[in-house]
């Protein structure tokens, strides 16, 4: 509610991780495209359908303007196990 998302709006998640928030976003009607730097979280975030567009969203040069950025910051290193 805080975002003020509504159906039809474009939106980044720039630490995609395992797409639980870009999921959540895609559900409620937002057209999202993803960055992650962990490939074994790439390969989850290709098969639930998303676009990757970069592995580093500070690397990622857009193709669009984005209507919202929401991000769920990491919780680790991609290189912890």
């Amino acid at each position: 509610d805080y975002a003020k998302i509504k159906p039809g709006l474009t939106a980044l998640e720039p630490n995609g991780g395992s797409g639980i928030l870009a999921c959540a976003m895609r559900d409620r009607g937002l057209s999202v495209e993803v960055a992650e730097l962990d490939p074994r979280f790439q390969i989850i975030l290709k098969q639930l359908g998303f676009r990757l567009i970069a592995d580093d969203f500070l690397d990622a040069v857009p193709t669009q303007l984005y209507d919202r950025i929401l991000a769920n910051p990491p919780f680790s290193s991609p290189t912890q196990k």
